[in-house]
């Protein structure tokens, strides 16, 4: 993989750090408009592109049903893919036992 983005010079294009809040096709221009946010600083950014490539990253925020019968007793950390952790938690039914 690295192979190909560096022959299609691709790392320049990366951007870390930064959630995308909004985008639209403009089918006039032909082009995405991408409002962008970086997360460490808030700062406001706005970009116009002919290719977007979604890598959201599941496990940045992941979101626990809450279902019924279904507490949070525990909580454990976990390792995500990149090295960097997050909190997890371990479902019990009220009655104490692990589905």
């Amino acid at each position: 993989m690295h192979g190909v983005v560096d022959r299609h010079g691709l790392r320049a294009h990366y951007q870390f750090h930064t959630s995308v809040d909004k985008t639209k096709w403009d089918a006039d221009a032909n082009v995405w408009r991408i409002e962008m946010s970086d997360v460490r600083t808030g700062e406001k950014r706005l970009s116009c592109v002919t290719a977007l490539v979604s890598a959201i990253g599941v496990l940045v925020a992941p979101r626990i049903p809450k279902l019924e019968g279904m507490d949070l007793r525990e909580r454990r950390s976990i390792r995500r893919a990149g090295g960097t952790t997050s909190t997890s938690a371990e479902r019990r039914r009220s009655d104490g036992e692990t589905p």
